[in-house]
């Protein structure tokens, strides 16, 4: 007997409850209506009353007996919800409160001779712009579905209005699925139906988090060493699953199977957005915010198993360990400790049994949301597949290809356009559901058309389900509006391809989430993030662009043609392949960036300075300073370094935040191959075609300015220094339609001010438009031209195509104001 509790189910109820249930099957879900019955019994006088509701709590019959026949109730709804009271005296003496269930149909899955068409076909040319359920995957469809239909007529109208084509629905777990084998999809059928009407396409987000999991699947949660569970961060009341509770992943695999293979042939239904950050931060330890992941008895199991399988008997671990187990459950989750080289530098875990526990935990996450993709995919082949990006997303990337699945990005709006993973198509949406006014609709629309193919990325934008447009703000009523003007003329620049040969490769750097996994017992994208934030911040404040490339996906393709790739000394933990790869794309002609402890270790093996060894400067020795920071000048620029001691900040764990970043840096020092003068802090070196810059030490970005803008020059013989006050820069990009031309652009705006537009302070940003030209290239230039803006719908004087790469056209732009020029000839 299932009781709905937070506990999940419970065999035996108090010896001390007067008021109990029971049913002929012994369990609350029953096979056949006929069959379905129930008992109420008291061991203490008195009158029992009951009443049966559906879901969403209409009444639908009320009694005093102690029998119940549930034939003819469900007949008419597949899920009974029981309340009933022992009275005596007019006193309540005991109440119980069940959910009794018929049985769904077993899903039916597709054929091999079915066939297949992905159902995003249809969007091919097109920009798949989503408008969807703020709740994401939460909003009550079954249990407040009178009020749901109610809120979302409105919601669905404006989405029309406005110019989406695809809206995105919750479908969740808890709602639609209350007892194991029990579905109630009808509500939902209802607000597919809804969009059906209005010409909407849906798709459907899965949030598996813990207050959307059923009461009757067991809380198998993570807990810390001390066994106790733990919220999303301290003190926090998201509690986790545990990502080896197998009852949870078959159950939620159950879920999502039933799910997609009710919507598969519904003409409405794309298909599923499943959302991974349930994990809010994957598989990382955080002492200092009271967050350890995962030391549940529910992961030592798994692990133990997952050793099992690796080893096969126990007499092999132990030789592999030095250990002496007698049998598997002598075997405890190893503590995980930070070991440090002589430099103060953490050092690759060489343990096999910490190795082992680290692959453990990125084989079980995968296993988990891999798993989900894949029980979506099964079920309905056709389906367009999201899944959110997270730390981990890295570790099964391969997977989620293999399965046809979509990177869901955040953070669109951006002073550039962000990094994509290669080859896949994504969604972007804007950060934290703040990005409402039109001025960010401009900067993220144009860096979404500033990347790959236009159209090849969706836009997803939040929108609460009570929200009418009509009764919006100002600002978020305006973006709207801006979005509605984008819609109507996207679907042309969709179609047109971008001039290949116009568009540069910036350059890049290397982020190694392997570091974090392997040194330090970490994976979590951001804490990648903080030890790159010197560095970025210092792009920013040059109003220059740097690349982000996964160490995962650094290859011959992904540095082809870039002038230059930095690797920072955060990333010092590269396989083999990617230091090949990385000398290889030096000796074709690109210039490597690198600083004291880039590539220091090796993926595969147990060889240090594996970097500088590859490139000919053999090993790194420090000589230690007393100072936090030595400075040096090269070419006119002056280079702070940091020198500060390592020092781990709290319980062994060296992953510091922004502010205590001082505290990773290695000493002055130089290798073996180059120069030995204490004097010599940047080091050049030619390698086949190209060359290698690198600094003596851990560059102070923060306390460097111009040093990239110097570099750049430096690498490739232009200047592009800081921008002055009489200069404005513009991000724009040319894209061709047979014998038609697109200009889309805008003017830079700094990451400092769309901060402060995104938290509702315009009045700190300068927006004074300035007078810019922009030219085209690649166009005929005896041809004369129709020239329209399309965001404005104005016509502008015709111009031959001579005139268009020479004068060009005169626009007015306030910071991060867009532009979209249509070109056109007979």
């Amino acid at each position: 007997m299932v009781i709905r509790n937070s506990r999940g189910p419970q065999e035996l109820l108090p010896n001390g409850k007067p008021l109990q249930v029971s049913t002929n099957v012994k369990s609350n879900v029953f096979a056949a209506a006929e069959d379905a019955s129930l008992s109420l019994t008291a061991n203490q006088s008195g009158q029992v009353q009951w009443t049966l509701s559906t879901s969403d709590g209409q009444k639908i019959a009320d009694g005093q007996s102690s029998q119940i026949n549930l034939e003819s109730y469900f007949n008419q709804h597949r899920v009974l919800w029981l309340k009933a009271q022992l009275v005596d005296q007019g006193k309540v003496i005991d109440e119980l409160d069940r959910v009794f269930g018929l049985r769904s149909p077993a899903p039916v899955m597709p054929t091999a001779s079915d066939s297949v068409t992905p159902k995003v076909k249809q969007f091919e040319g097109k920009l798949r712009r989503v408008k969807g359920d703020w709740n994401e995957g939460s909003t009550p469809v079954v249990s407040e579905s009178e009020n749901v239909l109610k809120n979302f007529r409105g919601w669905l109208d404006d989405a029309v209005d406005v110019g989406y084509n695809i809206v995105e629905l919750s479908a969740p777990w808890y709602d639609l699925n209350p007892l194991p084998g029990v579905y109630q999809f009808e509500p939902l059928d209802k607000l597919i139906a809804l969009a059906q009407q209005r010409n909407l396409k849906v798709t459907l987000r899965i949030h598996p988090m813990i207050r959307q999991v059923p009461g009757y699947v067991p809380r198998q949660l993570m807990t810390d060493q001390a066994g106790f569970a733990h919220g999303l961060w301290s003190g926090g009341d998201n509690q986790l699953f545990s990502p080896a509770s197998e009852p949870y992943r078959l159950a939620s695999n159950a879920f999502i199977t039933a799910l997609a293979s009710r919507y598969r042939n519904n003409p409405t239904v794309l298909g599923y957005t499943i959302e991974s950050l349930f994990f809010d931060h994957d598989m990382i330890d955080m002492p200092w915010l009271g967050q350890s992941v995962d030391y549940s008895q529910t992961m030592r199991r798994g692990f133990v198993r997952w050793l099992a399988d690796k080893y096969g008997h126990i007499n092999k671990l132990n030789q592999t360990y030095g250990s002496q187990y007698v049998h598997w459950e002598q075997i405890a989750l190893p503590n995980v400790k930070v070991s440090l080289d002589p430099d103060g530098r953490p050092m690759p875990h060489q343990q096999p049994a910490v190795r082992d526990w680290l692959d453990y935990k990125i084989s079980t996450i995968t296993k988990l949301r891999t798993g989900w993709l894949s029980a979506a995919r099964a079920a309905d082949p056709a389906a367009f597949l999201g899944i959110y990006n997270t730390g981990s997303t890295e570790f099964y990337l391969d997977i989620v290809k293999q399965l046809g699945g979509v990177i869901t990005y955040g953070s669109m709006e951006a002073q550039y356009p962000r990094e994509t993973r290669p080859g896949m198509a994504g969604r972007f949406e804007p950060h934290a559901k703040i990005a409402r006014t039109a001025m960010l609709v401009d900067v993220g629309l144009t860096n979404m058309l500033m990347i790959d193919q236009p159209g090849m990325h969706g836009l997803f934008n939040y929108w609460k389900p009570e929200w009418l447009l009509k009764d919006q703000p100002q600002p978020v009523t305006e973006a709207e509006n801006r979005l509605k003007t984008w819609f109507g003329f996207m679907d042309q620049i969709t179609k047109a391809k971008p001039l290949k040969q116009v568009d540069a490769k910036h350059g890049a750097y290397v982020m190694c989430d392997e570091t974090l996994l392997y040194e330090h017992g970490h994976l979590f994208y951001d804490r990648v993030h903080d030890y790159l934030k010197p560095f970025m911040h210092h792009v920013a404040a040059s109003d220059m662009r740097a690349d982000a490339l996964h160490a995962k996906d650094v290859d011959g393709a992904s540095l082809q043609n870039r002038p230059w790739v930095y690797v920072p000394f955060a990333s010092d933990l590269l396989s083999s392949e990617v230091l090949s790869t990385l000398k290889q794309y030096v000796q074709q002609g690109g210039t490597l960036i690198m600083e004291a402890g880039s590539g220091k270790w090796c993926l595969q093996n147990n060889e240090s300075d594996v970097l500088s060894n590859a490139i000919g400067f053999g090993s790194w020795k420090s000589s230690p300073v007393t100072s936090d920071s030595v400075s040096t000048s090269w070419n006119g620029c002056k280079i702070n370094f940091r020198t500060k001691p390592w020092n781990p900040p709290i319980d062994d764990q060296p992953t510091p935040w922004i502010h205590n970043v001082a505290g990773g840096y290695l000493q002055i020092g130089s290798w073996a191959n180059t120069l030995q003068s204490s004097h010599t802090m940047v080091h050049q070196k030619r390698l086949g075609s190209g060359q290698i810059i690198a600094f003596g030490g851990v560059v102070d970005w923060l306390s460097s300015p111009g040093l990239l803008a110097c570099l750049h020059q430096n690498i490739t013989g232009q200047p592009q220094a800081q921008q002055s006050v009489d200069q404005v820069q513009l991000i724009k990009r040319q894209l061709v339609d047979d014998k038609t031309h697109f200009l889309v652009g805008r003017r830079f705006i700094t990451q400092n001010d769309i901060d402060y537009i995104k938290h509702g302070h315009p009045e700190k940003v300068d927006q004074t438009p300035v007078t810019v030209n922009v030219q085209l290239s690649q166009i005929d230039a005896q041809n004369k031209y129709r020239i329209t803006n399309l965001l404005d719908d104005k016509v502008l004087p015709e111009q031959t195509g001579k005139e268009l790469t020479q004068t060009g056209i005169t626009l007015n732009l306030k910071p991060g104001q867009a532009f979209v020029l249509k070109f056109e000839t007979e």
